[in-house]
């Protein structure tokens, strides 16, 4: 596994997370393992959350360590936001804590996140902002979805 992934990440990984990353290592495939290992080396124990779920692993793979890091700090939350809106969704979760991630989901699911023409930009700027930017969106989001009629009509 050093020889193949790294001798500084296996080593790691195995510090951190112990002997069952050899079966974690395999069971993800030789696609996903050096940045299962990777993951593996710089997160520790949480990292198996990710890498022994297909549907973690594949977000993770496709989208990265900011994917990752929503996916340790909001779970389930997060994958169905990334999945949906992607990278820009990923930082966004990553900068807000677990009540604005719910608020994030709940816009996303009926429909009014998807709606915004500026998605990306506005998920942009929670990621910069965090919170207080989360805040501001739940409390407008009423008004931000006016705008996003509108906007269709025009």
């Amino acid at each position: 596994f050093a020889a193949k992934y790294g001798e500084k990440e296996t080593i790691s990984a195995v510090e951190r997370v112990g002997p069952r990353i050899f079966r974690l290592v395999e069971e993800v495939g030789e696609d996903g393992a050096p940045k299962a290992m990777k993951l593996m080396s710089r997160v520790g124990d949480d990292s198996i959350w990710i890498v022994a779920r297909k549907r973690s692993m594949a977000i993770f793979l496709r989208h990265g360590d900011d994917a990752a890091d929503a996916m340790l700090k909001h779970k389930e939350i997060a994958e169905g936001l990334i999945e949906q809106f992607g990278p820009a969704s990923a930082r966004a979760l990553k900068a807000i804590d677990g009540q604005n991630a719910r608020r994030l989901a709940m816009l996303a699911e009926d429909g009014q996140l998807a709606s915004i023409s500026q998605r990306t930009e506005l998920l942009e700027t929670i990621g910069k902002y965090g919170d207080g930017a989360m805040g501001w969106v739940w409390n407008n989001k009423g008004a931000l979805a006016t705008t996003a009629v509108i906007a269709k009509f025009s």
